[in-house]
């Protein structure tokens, strides 16, 4: 049941999937891999949910997305479960390594540079954890910890769907 409500809470979330069809990939350890049709383009993505959080949050996860007919591979975007307050610094880290400024948009967050976002996948690739730190529009200072167990798997998987 908790499977079907997070995937389920995943669709929704991805409200210009909703009207779409979105279809499961696989399930690799931490990670879980779609391929759906926003705005009638294919696009693959791939979202894990924290393995730990200093607060407990609706909707809270790290996905990486492929827009092939846009040209945008290995999107990073961070939903922090709660809409960032509006002097947020967000950022995103592996492992122990340097952290990347993220820049906030209501509950969602991006990495700003691609050569960032490139960095960011290869790390991720070789890591083990992805630690992410925002505060929220309440003043909350939230930090999730994502597993990247699996993470390699769903990322071939969606790269292969949607090359």
């Amino acid at each position: 049941m908790k499977r079907f409500l997070w995937v389920f809470m995943l669709f929704i979330s991805f409200s210009a999937f909703a009207e779409e069809e979105v279809t499961p990939i696989g399930h690799f350890s931490a990670w879980r891999a779609y391929k759906g049709v926003q705005n009638g383009q294919i696009t693959c993505f791939m979202a894990a949910t924290p393995l730990r959080s200093n607060q407990k949050r609706e909707d809270t996860y790290l996905m990486i997305a492929r827009h092939a007919k846009e040209k945008k591979y290995n999107e990073i975007v961070v939903y922090l479960g709660a809409p960032y307050h509006k002097k947020s610094q967000p950022t995103i880290g592996v492992d122990n390594q340097k952290v990347v400024a993220l820049v906030p948009s209501g509950d969602k967050a991006w990495v700003k540079s691609t050569t960032d976002e490139k960095n960011l996948i290869t790390k991720m690739i070789e890591g083990n954890i992805v630690r992410v730190t925002g505060k929220s529009a309440r003043g909350t200072v939230l930090k999730d910890n994502y597993s990247l167990k699996g993470f390699t798997k769903a990322l071939d998987a969606i790269t292969k769907e949607c090359p």
